[in-house]
This record gives structure tokens, sequence and C-alpha cells, in this order.
């Protein structure tokens, strides 16, 4: 996948640690990196267009920010779940939000939309009703 880049990783955790954690062993950073990005997805996948996002082509940094914060969560969980770094909880926590109220719409990114069928952009599902009647005698 390798959305993630080498110096990406340089960015949130130190060549020391990540070297302890990873143990040599470069597919469980793959696999941190693979779950991060289908955490996002599940938040993104409503109305972005996700195999654009994480395809690495044009990377959003926005995007490369929240998934370096959610990998480096759960590479210090791989250590111990019960002595993560506060920094990362709360830094996990705030992406986790950020990711909900953009699921929800209430946050616009620059991403690419999720298109539909006719090639419009999807928009999410909207509901309508007439306006309520009053009835007074």
């Amino acid at each position: 996948m390798l959305f993630i880049t080498t110096e990406d990783q340089k960015v949130i955790i130190k060549d020391k640690v990540l070297a302890s954690v990873l143990q040599e062993d470069e597919l469980a950073w793959q696999e941190v990196e693979a779950m991060a990005i289908e955490q996002m997805t599940f938040y993104l996948n409503g109305l972005y267009d996700c195999t654009a996002i994480f395809s690495g082509e044009k990377r959003n940094k926005f995007v490369v920010m929240i998934c370096l914060d959610i990998m480096a969560y759960h590479i210090y969980a791989r250590i111990n779940p019960h002595q993560i770094p506060q920094l990362r909880k709360e830094r996990y926590d705030a992406q986790i939000s950020l990711l909900e109220q953009i699921a929800k719409g209430k946050i616009q990114v620059p991403l690419p939309k999720r298109k539909q069928e006719d090639g419009n952009n999807y928009e999410g599902f909207k509901a309508n009703s007439n306006r309520k009647f009053n009835h007074y005698f």
C-alpha cells in the first residue's frame, strides 16, 4: 500500500522507538498502515472517493496527518495497550472526532467526491417532506 512514506513516519515517531516497536518487521508497519486506512475509510467512504484519496498519487497533507496520528496510536497499542502516551490518546480521539464530523458533513474538506453511476458527485441521502398543515376551525 505505502500511502505513508518513510519520511512521514519520522514526523510522528522517533527512529529508535519505531525500530523497537517494529523490531525489524516491516510487515508490522504495513499492517498498522492498512488498519488506519481502513478505519479512515469507514468514515470517509460515504461522501468521498477513498480509492482516489489513498492511491498515493496526489496525497492530501490533512489526510496524511490524520492517518499518521491513528497509526501512532495503534503502534503504541502494539507495545503495551495500558501505557499509551497521553498525547497519542488525545490526538487519536481528536482525529476520530474530526472524521465523525466530516462523515456527517459538518466539515467540508477538499477531497475527491464519490461519484454516482451517472457520473455526478454523490451528495448523500437527503429527505424532504411537504410543509406542515395547520388546521384551525
